[in-house]
């Protein structure tokens, strides 16, 4: 009925193309009812619009079908805890990169002592270190400057995204896999040039102390 409008071919690659860059675009914005939203369409047309079934395949061979979906769903566990480690080392890199100047903002806040200092709380031991109200500070302003809802992580805090991980692995994988290492070379890059270009700016701005104005 519908084959005046078949998709194969060059229009087949195109709609994948689509398909792939609105879910990619669903998994960075978080929003796994658009990813959703977006397989089943995309299962929809290929049923309907060109030589591909996969909604017939799935009535007509339901063994293949289930062996095919459990092979997915174990490979995209696998992923997840790939994408989730991923995932907090590089949450981790960030709090890492804050740390030092919220740490310095405590400093400059209260006293080192233990107990309490009129109404606030005192966040160092005598030794210098982090007490437990400090640690829970230190966690809780990191998380506000990374972005996160708390620090360390929580499991329970990203059910959106680890559903959105599963549920189109294959895409994502290619994505993180594309995009990590891209990232952190470029950022390896900017620390190793930073100091290079300050210099060069500096030079640049730099005032001549003998001068008289």
């Amino acid at each position: 009925m519908f084959s005046f409008i078949l998709i194969d071919g060059f229009l087949f690659w195109l709609l994948f193309g689509a398909f792939s860059v609105l879910s990619i675009v669903a998994i960075e914005k978080e929003s796994p009812s658009f990813c959703t939203g977006i397989v089943a369409a995309f299962l929809i047309l290929l049923e309907f619009f060109s030589p591909y079934h996969p909604i017939s395949f799935i009535f007509h061979n339901p063994r293949d079908a289930i062996v095919i979906v459990l092979l997915y769903i174990i490979a995209g566990a696998g992923w997840i805890v790939v994408k989730w480690l991923s995932h907090v080392y590089t949450v981790r890199d960030r709090f890492n990169e804050a740390k030092d100047g919220i740490i310095a903002g405590f400093k400059n806040q209260i006293k080192y002592t233990s107990g309490y200092v009129g109404d606030r709380t005192v966040l160092f031991n005598d030794d210098g270190t982090l007490n437990a109200e400090g640690m829970e500070r230190l966690y809780s302003e990191g998380a506000r400057r990374v972005g996160e809802a708390r620090l360390p992580l929580q499991v329970t805090q990203h059910k959106s995204e680890i559903y959105m991980w599963w549920l189109c692995w294959p895409l994502n994988m290619f994505w993180t896999l594309l995009n990590d290492p891209i990232r952190r070379i470029g950022n390896f890059i900017y620390h190793l040039l930073g100091d290079t270009l300050q210099n060069i700016s500096d030079h640049a701005f730099k005032l001549d102390a003998t001068k008289k104005y």
